[in-house]
């Protein structure tokens, strides 16, 4: 497996956009970042936690109709 590779796109994509570009699991690229100490850039988390609390909203909008 391309470790460079992973190392660039993991700060800034989703473990699941990465495991479609490198022919692999979401998971595997989940276990492997972990094992490496590797993280998210805060950036990407912020754009994560904002669009899961779009759909949070909405979610519970549609559930009090």
């Amino acid at each position: 497996m391309n470790y460079g590779e992973l190392r660039r796109l993991y700060p800034m994509l989703s473990n699941k956009e990465i495991a479609a570009r490198l022919g692999t699991s979401a998971c595997w690229v989940a276990t492997a970042a972990h094992r490496m100490g590797w993280k998210k850039e805060s950036s990407y988390l912020s754009g994560v936690n904002r669009e899961n609390g779009r759909k949070g909203l909405e979610s519970m909008k549609a559930n009090r109709q």
